[in-house]
């Protein structure tokens, strides 16, 4: 029992040490901080990133009876009378041409345009992440 005296008076000491030492440190004005900039703001437009520009490319409606038929069950279309693995876009001079996300032409035999990965697949891998 005599040593709880003697614990609660080595608590009391360290508590007066750790109180007298301040804790807050020193003030902004101390520090020479202003509490506002003096610089002025440049506000500058974040620039699109490169799937936004290939997402926002004008798709056109097409028509024909060439369009692929995946092994998933959906469709390519039919660009200009010739079969397209991914969609009809409006280029700069305002032709129609086959793409798939950027890759001018679509996709390649075997391959289908993939809304969700936004790219080039394989035909015979699952659609959007579903397993067959």
């Amino acid at each position: 029992m005599k040593r709880w005296p003697s614990v609660g008076a080595i608590v009391l000491v360290l508590l007066t040490a750790c109180a007298s030492q301040g804790g807050a440190g020193p003030t902004a004005q101390e520090r020479d901080i202003e509490s506002v900039s003096t610089q002025k703001i440049k506000a500058e437009p974040t620039p699109p990133s490169s799937t936004d520009l290939l997402t926002q490319q004008p798709r056109v409606e097409t028509d024909g009876t060439c369009a692929p038929r995946y092994s998933t069950g959906r469709w390519g279309t039919c660009v200009n009378g010739k079969v397209c693995r991914g969609f009809g876009v409006r280029t700069h001079n305002g032709s129609v041409e086959c793409s798939c996300f950027g890759d001018s032409g679509g996709c390649r035999e075997g391959e289908r345009c993939d809304e969700k990965l936004l790219a080039c697949v394989p035909d015979e891998e699952p659609d959007e992440g579903r397993s067959r």
